[in-house]
């Protein structure tokens, strides 16, 4: 099994100064965000009234909503996974 330090070489990734880092970080609590959205959107709208393109635009809304959270701050999990990878 790889370490963290050896995962972090082969990806040509720095230290938490990286701003790629910084984005992959964020991109990805956008991303779980979004589907916690999603789950709770699902579970709100059990009835099944919704259509393909009503779900599209929940969809497209909890994506926004969540990206919108992680770029002001998110919940702490982008700083926590930046913080562990980068050192």
């Amino acid at each position: 099994m790889l370490e963290i330090g050896q995962i972090k070489s082969q990806s040509g990734l720095g230290g938490a100064s990286d701003p790629r880092l910084a984005k992959a970080a964020k991109d990805f609590e956008a991303m779980l965000l979004s589907e916690l959205l999603k789950m709770t959107t699902d579970e709100s709208q059990s009835d099944g009234d919704l259509n393909v393109g009503g779900q599209s635009y929940e969809d497209l809304r909890n994506e926004a909503v969540a990206r919108a959270i992680s770029a002001n701050g998110g919940i702490g999990i982008g700083r926590m996974l930046l913080r562990h990878l980068g050192g």
